[in-house]
């Protein structure tokens, strides 16, 4: 057993013993990139930053995708525009989801990853 596949299990192990919702310990994008063979962390245990930058850009990609096809296009929205404004909301939309994810790792008092 590697030494991530090591911690991973004592992650689990620990988001397990929370009262936590099992979609919120282990969330649809972390279980498709394990399938998929990368060596993500539980949401959890992610560095904040991190966090910021991947579920900012995830969404700010979604997001601006959908609201370029059903609005900005069709209006005329300059596509420079649309990138910073879908840029500005991943960054938001990164905040809050990387601040939940702080707030319910101290709720829970979960380890850090490194000592895992």
């Amino acid at each position: 057993m590697t030494e991530y596949e090591r911690k991973f299990a004592a992650a689990t192990a620990e988001l397990a013993q929370t009262k936590m919702w099992p979609g919120a310990c282990m969330p649809l994008s972390t279980r498709l990139m394990r399938r998929l063979g990368l060596p993500v962390r539980p949401p959890h245990y992610t560095a904040f930053g991190f966090m910021v930058l991947s579920a900012g850009l995830r969404f700010a990609v979604v997001w601006g995708a959908i609201m370029w096809v059903l609005r900005w296009q069709p209006h005329g929205f300059a596509p420079t525009s649309a990138l910073g404004a879908s840029l500005l909301i991943g960054l938001i939309f990164g905040l809050i989801i990387a601040s939940m994810y702080r707030r319910d790792r101290r709720l829970w008092r979960l380890s850090a990853w490194r000592s895992l």
